[in-house]
């Protein structure tokens, strides 16, 4: 599935399958997400961008839960944990990846 990109910078395409709210959010979080690496650009470990996009996420007032442990499952059995990043604005998944190239694994 795709997303749109409303309310990102130079975006105007909108996606059918989220509200225009939740475009807004996401652009919301993606533009605070830009701010970060945009004032610290590449070489840090994923921690200090983690530290810098909640730092970021509370001066924007966008709510967030940082490191969520979530139960993954697999025809209705536990087969799992898996520990989210952070979830902004209700729903907004983030995976914070500090890499020096991105990889077709890190588009799963």
């Amino acid at each position: 599935m795709r997303r749109g990109n409303a309310g990102i910078e130079g975006g105007s395409e909108h996606c059918k399958w989220v509200s225009e709210e939740q475009n807004a959010s996401t652009g919301r979080v993606i533009a605070a997400a830009i701010a970060v690496h945009r004032e610290l650009g590449p070489g840090f470990l994923e921690s200090v961008y983690h530290r810098a996009l909640e730092c970021e996420l509370m001066r924007r007032g966008i709510v967030y839960e940082s490191e969520v442990d979530v139960e993954v499952t697999y025809g209705g059995v536990v087969v799992g944990r898996h520990r989210l990043d952070v979830i902004a604005d209700g729903g907004i998944v983030i995976e914070l990846k500090a890499v020096q190239s991105l990889e077709a694994v890190h588009f799963a």
